[in-house]
This record gives structure tokens, C-alpha cells and sequence, in this order.
């Protein structure tokens, strides 16, 4: 039983380091691509969680304003898309 990194034994039996042999046998590239994949979207997700921290609700909806003045198709776009989900949601069809 073959037991080295890349095979699908390694993974189960090294639990402490299961994505070794994930990753290796998914190629280098791939891997390289799911890594920065992973640190664009930490990033994004720390951005804004200090913009969170860092803004008072009145800013944020004056920011919100500012968007929609600057691109009001893609904020009438996106407005019909909320108002027919959230119409899905609450609908009341027995």
C-alpha cells in the first residue's frame, strides 16, 4: 500500500496533514490558483470587516447613496432581483 505524498492513502493516513496529498494530487497549478483564490477572498472578507468596524451606519448608507447615483442601472438591476427574491421568500403559495 502505497503511502507517499500524492496518493490517496497518504491523506488518510497522515490526519494531521490531510490536504498534502490533495494538493499534490491536484497539481501544482491548480493548487497555486485555489491558494491565491483563498487569500483574495481573506482579504476581501478583513477589508470589509474594517469597514464594518470602521464606519457608522449613517456613512455606510451615505456610501450606498453614492453607488447608486454613480451606477443606477446596475442599483435598478439589482434592486428587481432583491424585491423578487425576497417576493419568493414570502410568498404565500400553498
Amino acid at each position: 500500500m502505497a503511502t507517499e505524498p500524492g496518493s490517496s492513502d497518504f491523506a488518510a493516513s497522515n490526519p494531521s496533514r490531510p490536504t498534502d496529498g490533495l494538493s499534490a494530487a491536484a497539481g501544482d497549478e491548480s493548487g497555486k490558483r485555489a491558494r491565491r483564490a483563498a487569500q483574495a477572498t481573506a482579504k476581501a472578507i478583513s477589508r470589509g470587516a474594517d469597514y464594518l468596524r470602521e464606519n457608522s451606519v449613517r456613512d455606510m448608507a451615505g456610501d450606498a447613496m453614492d453607488v447608486v447615483k454613480g451606477n443606477p442601472g446596475f442599483a435598478l438591476i439589482g434592486a428587481i432581483a432583491l424585491g423578487f427574491f425576497l417576493g419568493r421568500a414570502f410568498s404565500s403559495r400553498d
